[in-house]
């Protein structure tokens, strides 16, 4: 009787296993972690501003 297993990649435990991080070069944009702050404090100020200048 032969054993019919799989073969499975064992992937490197970090956080105890919940994350795992990819390398891939997918086209599309590319935006890094201080462009992701830029935009979110940008929307942030203009929300606010809209709130100022034009109550509802």
């Amino acid at each position: 009787m032969s054993s019919s297993r799989k073969k499975r990649t064992v992937m490197p435990l970090s956080s105890a296993g919940l994350m795992t991080f990819y390398s891939s070069d997918e086209p599309g944009v590319k935006v890094g972690p201080v462009g992701v702050l830029t935009i979110t404090v940008a929307f942030t100020v203009a929300s606010i501003l809209l709130l100022i200048f034009k109550p509802v």
